[in-house]
Order: structure tokens, then sequence, then C-alpha cells
């Protein structure tokens, strides 16, 4: 995964990645890195809103649904209690 990380970064999180590649050596750093750079209070209170507003659309597949949640849900708390996200889920469909 690392390293072909750099393929798939844009914009700001690619120049992020090349301003920092000598002290992020594997995943598991980048994944923490990259977190505590873009992720922010006004992110959080984004996807939150996004969470309890979204609905699964009719033609969208139920996957898809549950992958966007999971998204969001990791935009918030990358510890986010499971009968949380199974509630927020539900209430969605």
């Amino acid at each position: 995964k690392y390293s072909v990380v750099q393929t798939f970064l844009v914009d700001d999180a690619r120049r992020w990645f090349i301003n920092n590649m000598s002290t992020i050596n594997d995943w598991s750093t980048f994944s923490i890195e990259i977190h505590k750079t873009f992720s922010s209070i006004m992110h959080q209170e984004l996807a939150l809103k996004k969470v309890g507003s979204r609905q699964q659309a009719y033609d969208e597949t139920v996957l898809h649904y549950y992958n966007d949640m999971i998204e969001l849900f990791d935009m918030i708390d990358l510890n986010m209690n499971d009968h949380y996200k199974i509630a927020y889920l539900k209430v969605g469909l």
C-alpha cells in the first residue's frame, strides 16, 4: 500500500506527503499522520452533519451506502462504537 500511495494523492495531500516523505516510512505511520493532518474539528463537524442527514438513495446499493457511511464514521471518530454505527446506518436505510 505505502509504496504507491503518492500515485493516489492529489493537491494538498500530495504536497504534504512529498514534504514529509523522509519521516513517514510505513503504512501505519502514513495513516496516522495523514489523519492527524487532514482531520480537523471542522471536518468532523461536517461529517457528523452528513451522517445525521445521510439517506440511502433509491438507486444506491446497500454496499455503496455502507462504505460511504463508514468513511464518515472514521472522519468523526476512528474508535466509534459499533452500536452507534449500526444505529446511524439503520436510520438512513
